[in-house]
């Protein structure tokens, strides 16, 4: 009975094993699968979209990599094209919807008329507009059952937008998405922009999107066009000189190089992973296969067929493993829905799902071990009889130590290693990016983004009006300490408008961001006016000239000891007239695009100079956040009926939300795969142990009645245990040594692992691996000898 236990617990080690491997190799790696299958793998949810191509302008020279599209430019490309079958250029705006309701924000888009041809819109009710049609309007279908309830009427109704009327000539059928590249919810034709005829071929503000010919690869469209933006170059020197266009698949423009590097190192990981995982399991399969050998070779002598055998054992597998691959499917599934909550601003993000390839990797993974489990059991049973009942004692004591599966056991150590030791420098990068100093306040700082329905001659001053009025009344609100605005709030990642700045000191020019402020801006956000004095009331009128500029750009236009007083002269390629501003003040330098990014030199002058139509009120407060909220909100609504609520909220959570989640999010799968590592590890290891403590009992037995004593036994298993460790972690050491560079190219503003965490991740794997062994080692330690030797007789 003691000897049936005995080996039903020999054999229930391994099965343990293989069951917690796969279930971690199912349920950790699958996700990852998901996500890169879903953004990289799969095609954008668009009519041809592996014809679709993303058009960039770029002068190298100048730095500029990434532009948008000259209107000029874009007339030229889509007349002189021959490769293109149609090429349409937009560009996104906020609209205020108005008559249905209270005003709301919506988010549409300016295109011009192949838009709806380039990304295969399908109409489902009217038309789409005619050439040169201006004043109409193509409804999204989510906006025409959210607000008009899918009022089949619509067609042919006016619908004011911005305070302009507009006519309803179509809607597009359910199930044409243009999320994956921009959300839009309408679209009005591009010539009814505000500045359409004020753009000029120096003025790059659009996007553009072509569709090849069926007949034409990239690479031809990408030389076409190439040689026509050097033909404009030599048309038009003043505003084409040194720019080039730039032609890639939209796809790559959806998700850009960090993010499909990032996914493709997390997929190639994951495939290792699960390979690593799977050689564990056939080793652990063809090991308990092997203590069964004389089981088999018996079952053959009463007339068992090696086929019969091999289904026997198959049966006895595949059981525990669908039992595993059920509960890593169902962790699968609560690790992808808990991806997908983060909400990182990954590109697609939300498209993931859990599908097919979360089936097909349970099943793959539960096949391939039971094929094995059948195939190993079948060809041991072809090696003889004779040889497996003859077999000695000082054959079994040599017959437990597996090479191969101390080799796997310290090549699963060695990814485990690596994937900690990633993991830990991710998460070493991520607690740096929090702590980066921004240069202003994020904490107990609110913002709330409004928008004026109409900024115009007859509109501006009652904007200013209202600016001023809001923030006196927020100031006078108890738990409000300060307030003020500024047209584009910082971390928001929008546009900035740049202008080409000269002094007497520096007459070179320099591109610096220019952004309008009032005066309790730099106090709301911390900002500290380092030399000079900050802006005041007397400076918000039409004819102010006083500016105020970072410390970046006080050094680059003479140092910031001579700089104030100065004059300099602004000059955009968008506006006609240049601006002329007195530095009054030098502030402090802020990272407006977040942690990891640049400090750029930056201009800030008075709102009311040059109104805008969206800005945003700042305002710093200890209370909660929604009391803060709800306060501005209200304080909006009985100031102006002329204004709309875009969003608001903390900074904080802002820059979270923009710049922290995308770390997280990469940190927590790098965790996961780590957490898969390490339960491989951990398995492998343990039934490794485990199993060769079990069939070393006679060797240790015979070792105990020669005079070891218990410790000396506990001491030899730990032994085994810290030999395959630091054997795995010593390659893992290297692994890292070697991709280091190779990997932090990849996951960008990721630094290299330094030896302390080097050192960090391999002490706390060396305390997995003695907390692993300690039982095996203590099983190993209370064998009875006299036991051993009854047997051996």
């Amino acid at each position: 009975m003691t000897s049936f236990i005995s080996s039903y617990r020999q054999r229930l080690i391994p099965v343990f094993s293989v069951v917690l491997i796969l279930a971690l190799a199912v349920g950790v790696a699958t996700p990852v699968f998901s996500i890169v299958h879903s953004i990289l793998l799969r095609p954008l949810p668009l009519e041809n979209a592996d014809r679709l191509v993303y058009l960039r302008e770029a002068n190298e020279s100048e730095g500029k990599l990434n532009y948008p599209i000259s209107f000029l430019n874009y007339q030229d490309w889509k007349t002189q094209s021959e490769s293109l079958e149609d090429l349409s250029a937009f560009t996104e705006h906020p609209f205020i919807l108005e008559g249905f309701g209270n005003p709301r924000p919506i988010m549409g888009a300016y295109v011009t008329g192949g838009f709806f041809n380039v990304f295969g819109a399908k109409i489902q009710l009217g038309r789409t507009p005619q050439p040169d049609e201006l004043n109409v309007v193509i409804l999204s279908n989510k906006l025409w059952h959210s607000t008009f309830a899918g009022d089949q009427s619509i067609i042919g109704t006016d619908v004011r937008l911005n305070q302009d009327t507009f006519k309803v000539i179509g809607v597009t059928a359910p199930g044409f998405v243009t999320s994956s590249f921009i959300d839009m919810l309408l679209w009005i034709p591009l010539a009814n922009h505000p500045d359409f005829t004020r753009w000029s071929r120096e003025s790059r503000s659009l996007r553009v999107v072509g569709k090849l010919k069926e007949s034409v690869g990239i690479s031809e469209a990408r030389a076409e066009l190439s040689s026509i933006a050097a033909r404009l170059e030599n048309a038009y020197p003043a505003s084409n000189t040194g720019w080039s266009v730039k032609v890639t698949t939209l796809l790559s423009r959806v998700v850009e190089d960090t993010t499909r590097r990032g996914l493709f190192l997390l997929g190639v990981v994951a495939i290792f992973a699960v390979l690593v995982a799977w050689l564990n399991m056939t080793v652990l399969l063809l090991s308990m296969g092997l203590s069964r050998r004389k089981e088999f070779a018996i079952r053959c002598a009463l007339g068992a067929t090696p086929g019969k055998l091999s289904v026997m054992l198959a049966k006895e597998i595949l059981m525990p493993c669908l039992f595993a691959s059920s509960l890593g499917l169902l962790l699968s599934y609560w690790l992808l829905s808990l991806l997908r909550h983060l909400d990182p601003g990954i590109p697609r993000l939300q498209e993931v799902s859990f599908d097919w390839t979360a089936l097909l990797m349970a099943v793959f993974l539960t096949f391939m071990n039971t094929v094995v489990a059948a195939i190993f059991t079948w060809r041991m049973t072809r090696f003889g009889l004779n040889s497996a009942l003859k077999e000695t004692g000082s054959s079994i004591v040599q017959g437990g130590r597996s090479r191969k599966q101390n080799i796997i056991a310290a090549a699963e150590i060695a990814l485990a290693l690596v994937l900690v030791a990633a993991t830990v420098s991710s998460l070493d990068n991520f607690v740096r990016l929090q702590k980066t100093n921004l240069g202003f306040n994020t904490e107990d700082v609110f913002y709330t983004q409004i928008m004026f329905r109409s900024v115009n001659g007859s509109q501006q001053g009652s904007s200013d009006s209202d600016i001023r009025i809001i923030e006196s009344r927020l100031e006078q609100i108890p738990f409000i300490k300060n307030a003020g605005s500024i047209t584009t709030m910082p971390l928001t990642g929008r546009g900035i408008e740049s202008m080409d700045i000269s002094s007497r000191l520096n007459p070179a020019t320099v591109e610096a961001r220019f952004l309008q402020v009032t005066p309790g801006f730099f106090q709301s956000m911390g900002i500290p006016v380092l030399a000079g004095r900050s802006l005041t009331d007397s400076d918000r009128i039409r004819t102010s000239r006083s500016a105020l500029v970072n410390q970046t750009l006080a050094r680059l236009l003479g140092g910031e000891e001579y700089i104030l007083g100065e004059q300099i002269k602004a000059r955009s390629e968008t506006r006609e007239n240049d601006f002329i501003f007195d530095i009054v003040g030098i502030t402090g330098d802020i990272r407006e695009d977040g942690p990891s990014g640049e400090i750029h030199p930056s201009v800030y002058y008075p709102y009311e100079r040059n109104p805008r139509g969206v800005v945003s009120f700042v305002t710093r407060s200890d209370s909660e956040g929604s009391i803060v909220v709800e306060a501005i909100h209200d304080v909006i609504g009985e100031v102006g009926k002329d204004l709309v609520i875009l969003e608001s909220g903390s900074v904080q959570n802002l820059l979270d939300r923009e710049y922290l989640s995308r770390p997280r999010f990469g940190f927590m799968t790098l965790a996961l795969l780590a957490f898969l590592a390490i339960g491989s590890a951990v398995g492998g290891l343990y039934g490794a142990m485990t199993y060769q403590v079990n069939l070393r009992k006679k060797e240790i037995g015979i070792r105990m009645s020669l005079g070891a004593d218990r410790k000396n036994i506990f001491k030899l298993v730990l032994g085994w245990g810290l030999k395959i460790s630091i054997t795995g972690l010593i390659i893992g050491i290297l692994i890292v040594l070697v991709l280091t560079t190779w990997i932090s190219s990849i996951l960008l503003n990721t630094e290299a692992a330094s030896w302390q965490i080097l050192a960090a991740s391999s002490l706390f794997l060396i305390l997995v691996t003695l907390v692993i062994v300690v039982h095996p080692a203590w099983r190993a330690a209370s064998v009875q000898p006299i036991e051993v030797i009854k047997n051996l007789q």
